[in-house]
């Protein structure tokens, strides 16, 4: 039997077996004709407006009502009574992230409960009458519009190890006073993804050009192609994990770093993102329902309540059994067995199944594909490089340069992290 060489890659190739005097071809051509016809996540990004610059800009619009936590009592009080309120940091049980830039004298707040889900909401609304950004404290006058007061003290368990949550309301504003100021609704600051080049080389002799190779009329252009799938498939890989980093780079990269492209995963994983990274070991209904709730939470949205459901192909068929016993089977005579393509959660989310071989076992994601881009660098799509080598033959390159940009990734999307389904190949 002939021994198949080790390469380093899927480049197209012949290969001469010496033991068996018979020339071997290289299969992932093949291979690849049957994964690009797989339900793949790339078939789900947008491509974005050409980026102009290598530093591509993202933003994230903050959520309304804007929340945020204070491990501190809460005072009975009287009309007008002043108290200050030192904001958890971010990363914080129950911190978003972002906290005193997005607040100024005259917000309302309210106190919805504790941070771990366990305390209840209270009816006084507070009113912010002023911020300091050093201290990252806000001060606030108490029984606003006459509300009730309230009282909580340190001790309380849910105060002391898990804080207590506050939600932005609203801001009171004065017959003809300018509403411009009210920061809630806008962006954050301007985070930074880069672009990154990918590439492949072509060498063909001039034998293999005028030869009518395979029954391929064309064998360089449709090597070309072939190398420019390669290069989709890797850019796919990409766009869910990003580049991997030098120990200790920071996602955004410095002037000190490596500037690599971000994945998926790294914008759903940033301080304040939908995402659950302890408690479960394979997709579960509830785990799902989880991750919807996150987004309602935080005012998120999927278009018209419709999303996808990212996960690896094991995953997949897990989610496939969750729901098999909700599907109708209809009967033909040639077929048999079922397929779950798309869910509808329990708060009436519609999720399609999209399995990916490229995504881990232990990650799970709800996307809205309408906040996902793929972004080249301006003129510099998908493109080869047709040139001599200086010898009997021709030469090319296939390049492009892209990035990834993910739109509102803390609120419009979800990722769990944890799971420990088996592994995708069988033994």
């Amino acid at each position: 039997m002939a021994t198949w060489p080790a390469t380093t890659g899927w480049g197209t190739a012949e290969f001469a077996d010496a033991t068996n005097q018979v020339f071997i071809r290289d299969v992932s051509p093949l291979l690849l004709e049957v994964l690009r016809r797989d339900q793949t996540l790339l078939g789900h990004f947008k491509t974005g407006k050409a980026a102009s610059n290598r530093v591509v800009e993202w933003f994230e619009r903050d959520w309304v009502p804007y929340q945020f936590c204070v491990n501190d009592d809460i005072l009975t009080a009287t009309a007008l009574q002043e108290m200050e309120y030192t904001l958890v940091s971010a990363g914080s049980a129950g911190s978003p992230g972002y906290t005193e830039p997005f607040f100024q004298s005259g917000d309302l707040v309210q106190c919805v409960g504790s941070a771990d889900g366990t305390g209840k909401a209270f009816a006084e609304v507070m009113q912010v009458s002023a911020t300091n950004l050093s201290t990252h404290t806000i001060t606030v006058k108490r029984l606003y519009g006459a509300t009730t007061s309230m009282y909580v003290e340190n001790s309380n368990a849910n105060v002391t190890a898990n804080g207590l949550l506050f939600e932005k309301i609203g801001t009171s504003l004065q017959e003809n006073s300018s509403p411009g100021t009210d920061k809630s609704r806008g962006y954050g600051p301007a985070k930074k993804n880069y672009t990154q080049i990918f590439g492949y080389d072509l060498d063909v002799s001039g034998t293999a050009l005028a030869m009518n190779l395979y029954n391929m009329s064309d064998f360089f252009g449709t090597n070309l192609r072939e190398l420019t799938e390669e290069l989709k498939l890797q850019l796919e890989r990409t766009a869910i994990y990003g580049v991997a980093r030098a120990s200790g780079d920071d996602p955004e990269g410095t002037a000190a770093k490596t500037r690599t492209m971000n994945g998926i995963k790294a914008y759903l994983m940033a301080t304040g993102g939908n995402s659950i990274t302890t408690g479960y070991t394979t997709p579960t209904e509830e785990l799902i329902n989880a991750l919807c709730r996150k987004i309602v939470l935080k005012n998120g949205q999927l278009d018209n309540r419709r999303g996808i459901l990212a996960c690896s192909p094991a995953n997949a068929e897990i989610i496939g059994d969750l729901w098999k016993d909700k599907i109708t089977i209809t009967r033909e005579d040639t077929t048999r067995g079922q397929q779950v393509k798309s869910i509808v959660t329990k708060l009436g989310f519609t999720l399609d199944i999209v399995w990916d071989a490229n995504i881990h076992n232990n990650d799970l994601m709800i996307l809205n594909p309408s906040k996902m881009e793929l972004v080249p660098l301006q003129g510099r799509a998908w493109f080869v490089k047709r040139y001599d080598n200086g010898s009997d033959g021709q030469s090319a390159r296939v390049i492009g340069e892209w990035t990834t940009r993910i739109w509102d990734a803390k609120k419009d999307h979800a990722i769990c992290t944890c799971l420990t389904t088996a592994g995708n190949v069988p033994a």
